[in-house]
């Protein structure tokens, strides 16, 4: 597995050398997702490069668990024989702070038959503040029609407040001495 991550940076790396000078807006974009929430965030992108470099820029109103996934819409084009990809595709997903700090790194969930990636994702836990941002980083190589799509979700789930287990802990203690008491009566 650390090699084939290592292979999609070299990858990457390379691409961007061979990117240089192209003038296309759509490789580097920043996306405003704005207040999250447990709405969901859905975004679609498709672009004819062979890298790109997006922010999907989020704050958050309470401490949550935020998730980020990634589903490449390329289908895969390989061989058997030998068993090396033909056109691969790579994702990677970071969260970071508002002073680029590396929070949570994404991992590769699934990868198509030839090594690329399907499905990508990254989580964590983050205090409630503005300007977190996950960065998505594509790359496809290997190909005179290069085009990266994907579809991008990213939702966030309150993490409750000590407060709320200590309630929680309370009404079990009560509802097991209310029990207890019911049995000693009869």
């Amino acid at each position: 597995m650390k090699n084939k991550k290592g292979f999609g940076l070299a990858l990457m790396v390379f691409s961007n050398i061979s990117f240089a000078g192209v003038g296309n807006f759509d490789y580097a974009k920043d996306f405003d997702a704005g207040t999250l929430g447990t709405t969901h965030y859905q975004n679609t992108f498709s672009v004819s490069n062979n890298l790109l470099l997006h922010g999907y820029i989020f704050d958050l109103p309470t401490a949550s668990r935020v998730d980020a996934r990634l589903l490449n819409l390329v289908q895969e084009q390989g061989s058997a024989i030998p068993p090396i990809p033909i056109v691969p595709t790579y994702y990677d997903l970071i969260i970071f702070d508002s002073q680029d700090k590396e929070l949570y790194k994404g991992t590769y969930l699934s990868t198509f038959t030839f090594g690329s990636s399907l499905v990508s994702h990254v989580g964590g836990e983050l205090p409630a503040g503005e300007d977190y941002y996950v960065r998505v980083a594509g790359s496809i190589w290997n190909t005179s029609q290069p085009q990266l799509s994907y579809m991008y979700e990213m939702v966030a789930s309150p993490v409750p407040e000590p407060s709320t287990y200590a309630m929680f802990l309370a009404g079990l203690c009560l509802l097991g001495w209310r029990i207890r008491a019911g049995r000693l009566a009869n």
